[in-house]
């Protein structure tokens, strides 16, 4: 079975750029619809999309910028969108990402090239839209696996990648808040701000909190105190044989054993 050819649509009010983007792209391989202007763009867009869609940015009507902008609207964010114009100053430039665009061609155009440059962006956007798919699959893991009734905890959180974009985005149960703050603790002024805001920040969200690096009664006390549930350290036990478990798990902690 033959590949599907991708499909790009160009829009241009000027006659000639059309024809020559249009034929520089079919002897790439490529399939192309033309439009004389953005009205046109997204009347045809709409009625067929495109695989990648360039747009000149000064058309009748609507411009290329608004023309972008509302195809990202209606397509979302993994479409190829390419600003092909012949203003190279760096305001055109940032224009065109604020709206939306993938990348920006200055003309003239580079005929012999325009082919390779186009089928790198596809391979680019092609890598995005599989890392996208792959994190609906993950989190489609992390619902099953809370479904069955685990728990989700965010590791080492505030350092590293723990974004907080992912405190939206994951399933989560727990926060553990990462012991380079705990380790500074009663004494650290930053590390004691910080622990707090975690701590505020999860019981906000509905989340529990671990600390992680107990290893003092001061560390116990003051995380205690600022209404940490779950502490893990060496304050609490060591690591151990697996047969001396169960008695660990049974002990019963007391205040005073934090003072």
């Amino acid at each position: 079975m033959s590949r599907r050819q991708s499909r790009i649509l160009v829009a241009d009010d000027e006659a000639t750029a059309r024809l020559l983007l249009k034929a520089a792209l079919e002897k790439a391989g490529y399939e192309v619809v033309v439009a004389a202007d953005g009205e046109e763009a997204l009347r045809s867009f709409r009625a067929e999309p495109a695989d990648m869609v360039m747009l000149d940015v000064e058309m009748p009507g609507m411009n290329g910028y608004q023309v972008c902008d509302r195809l990202r609207f209606e397509a979302g964010d993994e479409l190829p969108i390419v600003m092909v114009t012949g203003m190279d100053d760096m305001a055109s430039i940032e224009r065109a990402f604020e709206a939306g665009a993938t990348d920006f061609i200055a003309k003239p155009i580079n005929w012999a090239l325009i082919g390779h440059r186009v089928r790198y962006l596809f391979r680019g956007c092609q890598v995005l839209q599989d890392l996208h798919a792959a994190n609906r699959r993950h989190m489609a893991i992390l619902d099953a696996l809370r479904a069955v009734g685990l728990q989700l905890s965010l590791d080492d959180f505030g350092t590293g990648y723990s974004s907080l974009s992912y405190l939206k985005r994951l399933p989560l149960n727990n926060l553990k808040v990462d012991q380079s703050f705990v380790r500074g603790l009663p004494d650290d002024r930053e590390s004691l701000a910080i622990v707090r805001a975690i701590v505020s920040l999860a019981k906000n969200l509905g989340f529990t909190v671990t600390a992680e690096g107990v290893e003092t009664a001061d560390h116990a006390r003051v995380l205690g105190a600022l209404d940490c549930e779950t502490l893990q350290g060496y304050f609490i036990d060591k690591p151990m044989p697996a047969e001396h478990l169960p008695a660990a798990l049974t002990r019963q902690w007391r205040r005073e054993d934090f003072s």
